[in-house]
């Protein structure tokens, strides 16, 4: 199930990140916890943290709260904010129209990992079991 979801959210989430002039993206997205060391460009995380049931809804509909981390490549401080801040933007009105995926709240975080600045989204999605 669960590979199926990150598989599902991935293609759902991928259209929306910003690309570069070539149309290549423009940030990492890793589908899984795995920060990596070096952070060259924004990198983007997901995890997956929390399932629940939706009784409104028809049977074996789920709503998988999600954790997206974004990172700074950069190391100073005030260079990762001020360019976090435009892609923290970026990120949360691209999620605003999306049917089934919603952002809840978007947090500032320091990565412990890496030491970079990043934010935490929140992002809840509406899926069905089947």
């Amino acid at each position: 199930m669960s590979s199926d979801l990150r598989a599902w959210f991935s293609a759902q989430l991928k259209p929306l990140l910003p690309k570069r002039p070539d149309g290549s993206p423009a940030w990492r997205y890793i589908p899984n916890q795995d920060t990596p060391a070096a952070i060259t460009v924004p990198t983007l995380v997901f995890k997956l943290l929390e399932l629940d049931p939706l009784p409104e809804a028809p049977l074996g509909a789920l709503r998988a709260r999600i954790v997206l981390t974004l990172l700074s490549p950069h190391e100073d401080d005030v260079k990762a904010e001020n360019t976090l801040d435009n892609q923290v933007i970026e990120l949360v009105t691209a999620l605003d129209p999306h049917s089934t995926i919603s952002w809840e709240t978007a947090r500032k975080v320091r990565d412990a990992k890496t030491d970079r600045l990043g934010w935490d989204f929140t992002v809840t999605a509406v899926i069905n079991k089947e």
